[in-house]
């Protein structure tokens, strides 16, 4: 007969291996651990994560349904569910999953954040904004909410309230390439060209490869008209040598998606 091992000791060995990236490991780990308890929740839940970090959302999705059997009063489990739904694209049911979290952990600004983000991409933007606005009022200094919240204001036509957003991420996170190129966007489309040039370029001076700055560098360029021809040129050409060269053919390891609109 297996002598059972000390679970606890079992558990503690998986999460290590799991926060360490060591995601084979820590799986077999885990599942050793549900060899002898099925139920265990903590342990299905993290498989759970696991499974989802793998890219395995219906895996991850019956894992954590079974966590929630066992025990569904505790906020982390809903906020996992909530994530592998949203995954999958079940926007709605992912954010009844999500209100379920937040009704056990009231005022949690990262689940107050990611409803936002399910209720943008579910074509929700009011409800996007004020659950952004909502995870600021318990966290003052939560960068993503900011970002995020700029994003929702820049897409709704509120350019300054966009622009107060990302400056506010800026100055918690002064080198987040994004928020610089988003930033410049919002000025762009306030009609403030000349300030927005700067932010592209340190955007790109923070991340040479960011394809996006470079792109609406030259956009903006193309506006500027103290820029003489010879250096609208030579931007271009910056553009060409980082991100061009000949067009490759596409392909396709399986056979097309019949839906025009995907």
């Amino acid at each position: 007969m297996t002598q059972q091992p000390d679970l606890s000791a079992l558990f503690q060995q998986a999460l290590r291996l799991h926060q360490q990236g060591r995601l084979d490991q820590a799986e077999k780990t885990y599942q050793r651990l549900l060899n002898f308890k099925p139920d265990h929740a903590d342990t299905l839940c993290l498989l759970g994560t696991l499974k989802r970090q793998q890219g395995h959302p219906e895996q991850a999705l019956a894992l954590l349904q079974r966590a929630l059997a066992a025990r569904d009063d505790k906020a982390e489990y809903h906020h996992a569910l909530a994530l592998v739904l949203h995954d999958l694209k079940r926007f709605d049911t992912a954010i009844t999953a999500m209100r379920r979290a937040l009704a056990l952990q009231p005022g949690n600004a990262a689940m107050l954040c990611d409803l936002g983000v399910m209720h943008k991409e579910n074509g929700e933007l009011d409800q996007a904004i004020a659950c952004y606005e909502q995870a600021l009022q318990h966290h003052r200094d939560y960068i993503d909410a900011y970002f995020n919240l700029g994003n929702a204001y820049r897409e709704s036509g509120r350019f300054t309230a966009a622009v107060d957003c990302y400056r506010k991420a800026l100055q918690r996170a002064p080198h987040d390439s994004e928020a610089l190129n988003n930033l410049g966007h919002a000025l762009e489309s306030m009609g403030d060209v000349q300030s927005a040039l700067p932010c592209y370029r340190r955007a790109l001076a923070l991340q040479p490869d960011f394809k996006e700055a470079h792109s609406n560098l030259l956009y903006a360029l193309s506006y500027n008209v103290l820029l003489d021809p010879p250096a609208m040129l030579a931007a271009h050409q910056e553009w060409d040598q980082r991100f061009g060269g000949p067009q490759k053919a596409r392909t396709f390891s399986h056979h097309p998606d019949p839906d025009p609109d995907r």
